[in-house]
């Protein structure tokens, strides 16, 4: 049995009462207005999860944004489903139909992939431009006002740039003590080991196989790169 005339089946009241009655015969509930229905809860579900998880990531602006689509989109469905069920499916078909055709046009390919284009330079590249050598400019010296000088657009989004606290520093996104100093202290060493990399080949070579020397390389490094985290957080401990 459906709910009074006087109660529009599409308000509230009007589906909670539908849905709540314990003796109502499904056959007497429109086809199209119990699948618009589903969908709603659906969708409902999948954009409050999207924004739970939207916010366990951190992410409060994709999160706001889902809430909110999970007030209005699956409310479409539910007025149109209601109304179908009250008095006519056309709402709930051209919904349903707009509905499918979107899901088509996300479903069906078109168009063709974009090849990669050939990655060798036909021109010459100024390095200067590059962000390696724009971050490396220090304010103030004649390099960087000779650069911006002939640059004047970049200077805007450099400065913003540097406003940032950085890679591997306090006040960076997700920062944490322990990984960034063990990650700040693997770069110093590779820093430190740069000026051994060339020299004299050594006299005497040694034949040997890569299963009798392969873990002793990978051992010294890891005691080494313990070693170096604690001494560059503070910790003057040695750790074997």
């Amino acid at each position: 049995m459906l709910p009074p005339a006087t109660t529009p089946l599409w308000s509230y009241s009007g589906l909670t009462s539908l849905l709540l009655q314990p003796s109502m015969d499904l056959g007497s509930i429109g086809a199209v207005g119990a699948i618009t229905i589903a969908l709603g809860v659906m969708l409902l579900v999948f954009l409050v999860y999207a924004a739970v998880q939207s916010a366990a990531e951190n992410e409060p602006r994709a999160a706001v944004r889902f809430l909110l689509l999970a007030v209005v989109v699956p409310l479409l469905y539910f007025v149109a489903g209601g109304i179908a069920l009250q008095s006519s499916d056309a709402v709930a078909v051209s919904l349903l139909a707009l509905t499918a055709a979107m899901g088509l046009v996300y479903a069906i390919p078109t168009g063709t992939t974009a090849l990669p284009g050939e990655e060798t330079p036909t021109t010459r590249i100024d390095e200067r431009d590059t962000m390696f050598s724009r971050q490396h400019l220090e304010p103030g010296s004649a390099r960087f006002e000779d650069y911006y000088r002939d640059n004047p657009d970049k200077r805007e989004p450099d400065d913003s740039f540097r406003a940032e606290p950085g890679l591997l520093q306090l006040g960076a996104r997700n920062y944490n003590p322990y990984a960034f100093s063990a990650a700040d202290a693997s770069f110093a060493t590779v820093e430190q080991l740069r000026a051994l990399v060339d020299g004299p080949v050594a006299p005497h070579l040694v034949q040997c196989t890569k299963e009798a020397v392969g873990a002793h390389p990978i051992a010294s490094a890891w005691r080494l790169q313990r070693r170096q985290h604690w001494l560059h957080i503070g910790h003057a401990a040695f750790i074997p």
